[in-house]
């Protein structure tokens, strides 16, 4: 098939070199003319489809962004909502009272387990603050 082309090809071209030989001048200004015209309203009209194209991508992509925008703001919105209410647990005045109880409760458990006070590491926060 290869070979049958480059035949064909070659036949095609042979033939189109002898018929622009056999033509007078005039008739070849028309012709390169209407070739010319011909190739500059291919290129028009390919040009005329590319920027469509690029336009119809454009207002989907505005689309798409505008959807996602939105979700994208209301997750931002409830990320924000869960910071504020952990900095509020953190910085609530109940924070210290909750931890004394847990401290109490972790000493109470280490007390009924038997163990030596030089296995742990204790923090004590009013030797620190002075």
């Amino acid at each position: 098939m290869n070979q049958k082309f480059m035949a064909g090809l070659l036949i095609g071209a042979g033939t189109a070199y002898l018929g622009w030989r056999s033509l007078n001048a005039k008739q070849r200004q028309q012709l390169a003319k209407k070739l010319q015209r011909g190739w500059y309203e291919a290129v028009n009209t390919a040009t005329d489809f590319a920027l469509d194209s690029v336009d119809l991508v454009s207002v989907a992509a505005d689309k798409y962004h505008q959807a996602s925008g939105d979700k994208w703001q209301s997750v931002a919105d409830a990320v924000k909502d869960r910071a504020d209410s952990v900095a509020d647990h953190f910085t609530n005045a109940d924070f210290d009272e909750e931890t004394a109880a847990i401290r109490d409760e972790l000493a109470r458990a280490k007390h009924s387990d038997g163990e030596g006070a030089e296995d742990d590491i204790v923090i004590d926060l009013d030797k620190q603050a002075k």
